[in-house]
Formats: structure tokens, C-alpha cells, sequence
């Protein structure tokens, strides 16, 4: 991975105000979205607090996560340490099949995305496989930030801004009904950032 490939760059204006305009939202988008590692920097701007890269699962990816979902063995996989070749073995252990070795380059390699932004030296990461949503309701999440990306499934939902009333955010009952039309979706193979509005 070379170093340019995480320069920011000027924030692209089509698929922020095609959201924009879908979700009524006349100020400043609080999110950006694109095709393009530039698109992750963005999560260091002041009022940013989503960027999304979007990206196709390669054939072998998507046949490394068949092959996993497929496997009646449960998956529920955590490093919490340096980026490193001990990080991928340990994976490796947990993804036996020959056929997953697409899927444990492709895990090491957005980890290695993210400590690279980031130039961090330890790193928290975790892989799942759920016969559900991880998080059932929209919540506000209080980690500086998040970085998301799902293999199999629907996808991130992800509200903006305007519409989170955060008065029923995470409650198990009486929450507020949200319109489908106000949520937002990254869909498998995206890598999405998410920042805490308290971080700095």
C-alpha cells in the first residue's frame, strides 16, 4: 500500500448532495462517500463524523466469506495489539480453510489501513459471524472511532444527523419511529468510518 493512497484530497460533491438532497438535509453533510481510499482521511475533518469507501468484494473475497458462512462453526475473532504478522497468523488459525485466505488478507490489510491512518501501533479488532444485526437499534456510539465494514448480510445502516432524535437512541422500548426514507445504507464491502461527536 503506498503512502498516497491515503492523501486526503477536495471533498467530491456528487454522492454527498445526492444524500444530501434525499435526506432534506440543506446544511453542510456531515458525511462523505466514495470509491477511493482518499474518502477515510475525511474522518480527521472538524465536521465530519462518517466516511465511507465504497468497494466490490473481489471474486475470491466473496467466495473466502461463502465458504465461511457456510461452515456450520461459529466465528467471534478479537486482536487487540500490534498490526502485525502475529495478528495474521492468529487469524489465519481461526479461518482454517485454504478458500479463506482471501478473507484473512483482506482483514489484515484494512487493519493495516486503519494503523496507518491513524499511526497507531496497537489496534482493536474483531470479526464475527451473526445470525443477526450486531446492533439491533441506531445508537450513538461513545468510541472515538469505529471503523465498520460487513462481509455478508444487508449491510451498516446509519442515520444522519438530522434525522437522530436522540431521545429513543438504543432504548429497548417506546424508541421513536425513524422513516426508512431518513436511514442510509453501506452496503457489504464498504469500509466506513464513524467518529463520536465527542472526539477531538
Amino acid at each position: 500500500m503506498s503512502a498516497t493512497s491515503l492523501a486526503t484530497s477536495n471533498r467530491p460533491s456528487s454522492a454527498v448532495d445526492d444524500l444530501a438532497a434525499r435526506h432534506g438535509n440543506a446544511g453542510p453533510a456531515h458525511w462523505i462517500i466514495g470509491d477511493t481510499l482518499d474518502r477515510l482521511p475525511h474522518i480527521f475533518d472538524d465536521d465530519m463524523t462518517l466516511s465511507v469507501m465504497r468497494r466490490p468484494l473481489s471474486d475470491e473475497i466473496a467466495a473466502s466469506v461463502d465458504s465461511v458462512m457456510g461452515s456450520p462453526r461459529s466465528l467471534e475473532w478479537s486482536w487487540r495489539g500490534a498490526p502485525d504478522e502475529a495478528m495474521r497468523a492468529d487469524l489465519a488459525r481461526e479461518l482454517k480453510a485454504p478458500e479463506e485466505d482471501a478473507l484473512v488478507a483482506d482483514v489484515c490489510l484494512l487493519v493495516e489501513a486503519i494503523a496507518y491512518l491513524f499511526e497507531a501501533t496497537q489496534i482493536g479488532v474483531r470479526l464475527r459471524k451473526l445470525d443477526g444485526a450486531m446492533c439491533p437499534r441506531f445508537h450513538v456510539d461513545n468510541l472515538g472511532v469505529r471503523f465498520i465494514t460487513t462481509y455478508a448480510g444487508p449491510g451498516t445502516e446509519w442515520l444522519p444527523d438530522d434525522a437522530a432524535d436522540r431521545r429513543g437512541l438504543g432504548a429497548a422500548v417506546s424508541a421513536p419511529r425513524i422513516p426508512t426514507s431518513r436511514t442510509s445504507c453501506a452496503m457489504p464491502g464498504a469500509f466506513s468510518g464513524c467518529r463520536a461527536a465527542t472526539w477531538r
